[in-house]
């Protein structure tokens, strides 16, 4: 947060000043309804989340939510600009859709996939 003061006029006669006030701020370039990836460290120092989340609002602090678990994490600005992120989609990227009906398959029934390996 920078602030800066410059004098544009001032009258003798009454000893009134008129100055021009300028402030800068960096905002973070994250959004409500922005889908992030977290960096793995800051996953597990907001106590272990996905790092797959959604924001759900920013503000002071960046409020993040895991859609799988619905575990919700909170990030301060500090946090952030430590170990920076960018979004991945924004909600003018994504669709919009409406599940009407579902079909579970066994579990016998599913095809062998490999696990991915947490390193």
């Amino acid at each position: 947060f920078v602030t800066g003061k410059e004098l544009i006029s001032h009258d003798i006669r009454s000893n009134k000043f008129n100055y021009k006030h300028s402030f800068s701020v960096e905002i973070v370039p994250i959004c409500k309804d922005h889908i992030v990836c977290l960096p793995q460290k800051t996953a597990q120092q907001m106590g272990s989340i996905s790092p797959l989340c959604v924001v759900t609002r920013v503000t002071q602090t960046i409020h993040v939510i895991d859609p799988c678990t619905l575990q919700w994490a909170e990030m301060s600005g500090a946090q952030y600009w430590r170990q920076p992120f960018l979004a991945l989609a924004s909600p003018k990227q994504l669709i919009e859709y409406m599940v009407m009906e579902i079909e579970l398959v066994p579990e016998r029934d599913r095809p062998l996939r490999p696990r991915m390996s947490t390193k």
